[in-house]
């Protein structure tokens, strides 16, 4: 008896089709990520003057329809800053409190009690974040993931902070997978500019690709706040590796300059693989700061990516339980858990996150990929 083949409309129907119903429960429905507009890709805070910061995001959609089985503020949205930048794919503690894990627990939502005992389980407990976060909104003034609440700015009191360069992070508050995105900008805060040499530079990376061949160069766009006499390197990493090792170009001079262009080839080794970029500014009095692309960057080498697989972060960034920044608004590197990812493409500059997601999106962007990598490369 012969056998029958499913037209591919058939079978990708079908997909849909699968996708859709698992959106019902709670476990997988696609948390909503906060969205970054298009704004400055530094600001700057001079406390001497005003120690107010206000900002922007947006939502891909509103969603309050709280299930039976969550809690009663789930679906809702805060805003944290952090001193640093993390890669994308980082796994970021998923719970701002123990209070917020514990009632987590309590409730059911949370079945994994171990996680109490797990410092990096909270911000509050995390050994790695220690000193280096801190609430620009409250924990109890999350706001509903509405249209209405993303047109009101965020406005963030700098007073308490140390000086320096903050980044936000955008936190989608539905346990047990809560979601971070990472805005694409950053917040340069000081007292004064008396002498600007010893303020901590800062810099960020422009929208990179998500796929390259080989050897195809890459056009880096950085934006860049330090001292005239300030350098910068590329450096690249592989997620093959659980912590990220680093390998750093040389250093290039800034001379002044807040917009630069750098070429960047991937190396051999990382051929095949999926890389990390990651952009370091030193300041001449010896302090600097580091900013990572938002996506990381598959790198296709003569007969496919190896293994036939890759982690890709789609652009943001698929963040377990709390992890870090992909493209799509599910945006995240695909995992079993809906969207804890924290990654988001920023344009040049003007900083912007424009992060969609959906089981559908992500099926027609797979679906894209393999097709992609089906194809031959056109003769050079």
């Amino acid at each position: 008896m012969p056998v029958r083949r499913l037209a591919a409309p058939t079978v990708l129907l079908g997909l849909l089709g699968v996708l859709a119903s698992a959106e019902a429960g709670n476990t997988v429905h696609p948390r909503t990520p906060v969205l970054w507009p298009d704004a400055p890709c530094i600001a700057s805070v001079d406390r001497s003057l005003d120690p107010t910061f206000e900002f922007a995001y947006t939502i891909p959609a509103e969603d309050t329809n709280v299930g039976v089985d969550e809690l009663d503020d789930s679906r809702t949205q805060q805003f944290i800053g952090f001193c640093r930048q993390w890669p994308p794919g980082s796994v970021l503690p998923g719970y701002i409190s123990v209070a917020d894990l514990q009632r987590a627990i309590t409730n059911g939502v949370e079945t994994d009690a171990s996680k109490l005992e797990d410092p990096e389980a909270t911000l509050e407990t995390s050994l790695e974040w220690a000193d280096c976060w801190t609430r620009i909104t409250p924990d109890d003034l999350r706001r509903p993931i509405t249209f209405a609440a993303a047109a009101e700015p965020v406005v963030w009191m700098t007073s308490e902070v140390p000086a320096g360069t903050w980044v936000v992070g955008g936190y989608t508050w539905e346990p047990p997978y809560n979601l971070w995105r990472r805005s694409p900008w950053v917040v340069r805060v000081f007292d004064g500019e008396s002498d600007p040499a010893l303020l901590q530079p800062a810099v960020t990376i422009g929208p990179t690709p998500e796929v390259v061949w080989e050897d195809e160069p890459v056009s880096l766009d950085l934006c860049a706040a330090a001292d005239s006499e300030a350098t910068v390197r590329i450096a690249w990493a592989t997620t093959e590796d659980e912590v990220p090792v680093w390998h750093e170009g040389e250093a290039t001079a800034l001379a002044g300059a807040s917009l630069i262009s750098l070429p960047f080839v991937t190396p051999p080794e990382a051929w095949g693989l999926t890389v990390l970029l990651r952009a370091r500014v030193e300041g001449s009095s010896g302090s600097d700061y580091a900013s990572y692309s938002l996506a990381s960057v598959i790198v296709i080498k003569p007969g496919g990516v190896e293994g036939g697989e890759s982690d890709s972060t789609g652009e943001s960034e698929s963040d377990s339980a709390g992890e870090s920044d992909s493209d799509s608004a599910g945006e995240s590197e695909s995992t079993s858990d809906p969207g804890l990812t924290d990654e988001g493409s920023s344009d040049a500059c003007q900083c912007t996150s424009n992060s969609a997601g959906s089981p559908l999106v992500s099926a027609l962007g797979l679906l894209g990929l393999c097709g992609l990598l089906g194809r031959r490369r056109p003769q050079r």
